[in-house]
């Protein structure tokens, strides 16, 4: 009988086990965890650097960043001639803050190889890094365009909010065509080579907008979201082959956020930032020294977080 009593605590006390790890489980999907790449580390300061003009992007060439400015007002179709680029150090250092100068309003950048490319209103516009002369010129016809991803051998694949469109452009042939009109209102795109896939973010000025993905493969879109988040999406950046950092400006007269998502799982997980940023446009990762970028639009100003990056 002593024997029989033992046996049932045991198996009373695997069963309590077993409970204990389905809730936490059911709390936090551990079928389909995945920890975000970094942790932000709020006991540094973050750096702040001010005195932009309608900051709209952020990139990096490994050696410097470069920020795309609108210039003095937020004015996306105008072709006014005061948009520029500023270029500083990863220290935050201004090297030029108006290092190319006579765009009109910039609304991302990206280099490829040795040469800076930039949506500018209906053109994308291409400069060398070491001189900014401009070698390039994509005319998208009078049609507004806002941000761009690339393939990493050919292909830039270009949105157009206004007008639900998003383009295919060869860096070989300097040529565009119409990829899908089937996502409305895309804003932030970003490639995914696992997948061969494209992600693109929704800016609905009711909150509303989703990420969703577009197969390059089977050239249609998803018919869900790649995750449950839904806000004022704006930039869209990669992080690995599989997770990627999306910009929220949650409200009009709210804090913005930035978020983390996978594609694998379809997590999503919210940054913490103990710094305010009113209307997040673009955030990138600096996975070399540690940093967090991330524009401040309406703020006029760009802001650097310390975070870290778990070792493999």
């Amino acid at each position: 009988m002593r024997q029989v009593f033992i046996e049932c605590l045991r198996h009373l006390a695997l069963f309590q086990r077993e409970f204990l790890l389905l809730t936490i489980c059911l709390y936090v999907g551990c079928s389909a965890s995945e920890p975000p790449p970094f942790l932000v580390d709020n006991t540094q300061k973050p750096l702040v650097i001010p005195n932009f003009e309608t900051p709209t992007a952020i990139c990096t060439d490994g050696t410097y960043h470069y920020v795309a400015n609108m210039g003095k007002y937020l004015l996306p179709v105008s072709l006014d001639g005061d948009g520029y680029i500023s270029k500083i150090t990863p220290s935050g250092r201004i090297i030029r803050r108006k290092f190319l100068t006579g765009l009109d309003a910039p609304s991302d950048l990206m280099v490829v190889d040795s040469m800076l490319l930039v949506t500018d209103v209906d053109r994308i516009k291409g400069f060398t890094l070491s001189s900014g002369e401009q070698i390039l010129d994509i005319s998208f016809l009078g049609g507004t365009i806002n941000n761009m991803a690339y393939d990493g051998e050919e292909f830039l694949y270009v949105t157009a909010r206004f007008t639900n469109r998003i383009y295919r452009t060869s860096l070989k042939t300097y040529t565009s065509q119409l990829l899908t009109e089937e996502i409305l209102s895309p804003n932030g795109i970003t490639y995914d080579p696992a997948s061969h896939s494209l992600y693109i973010s929704q800016f609905f000025h009711d909150g509303s907008g989703n990420i969703l993905n577009y197969s390059l493969k089977e050239n249609k879109v998803n018919d869900t979201g790649t995750t449950s988040y839904h806000g004022f999406l704006d930039g869209l950046s990669a992080v690995t082959a599989n997770q990627f950092l999306f910009t929220d400006w949650h409200h009009p007269v709210k804090a913005g956020k930035i978020g983390w998502g996978s594609t694998r799982t379809s997590n999503y997980t919210m940054v913490d930032l103990h710094e305010y940023i009113q209307n997040p446009t673009d955030v990138f990762l600096d996975t070399t020294r540690n940093f967090l970028w991330v524009i401040d639009l309406t703020g006029n100003r760009v802001v650097s977080f310390s975070v870290q990056i778990p070792t493999q």
